[in-house]
C-alpha cells in the first residue's frame, strides 16, 4: 500500500480530525491509522510485538477475548 506525502498527510490531517471530535472508535482508530502508515497487519504486529490474531481481534473490537 503505497501512497505519496500528501496522501499520508491528509490522512493524517483525518486521523486527528476524528480524534478531536470523538469520531473514532478504538478498532476504527487502529486500523485506519495502520492503514494511513501503508502497513499491512504483519507488518504492524512485528513493529508492536503482537499477533496477527491480536491485531484481528483488536480491528475487529474483540479485544477482550484474546487479552
Amino acid at each position: 500500500m503505497t501512497t505519496t506525502r500528501d496522501e499520508t498527510r491528509r490522512h493524517q490531517r483525518e486521523i486527528h480530525r476524528r480524534a478531536v471530535v470523538g469520531e473514532m472508535t478504538l478498532p476504527e482508530s487502529v486500523r485506519f491509522i495502520r492503514e494511513g502508515l501503508g502497513w499491512s497487519q504483519s507488518y504492524f504486529t512485528e513493529k508492536f510485538h503482537v499477533t496477527v490474531e491480536q491485531i484481528e481481534a483488536i480491528e475487529n473490537g474483540e479485544m477482550g477475548e484474546l487479552f
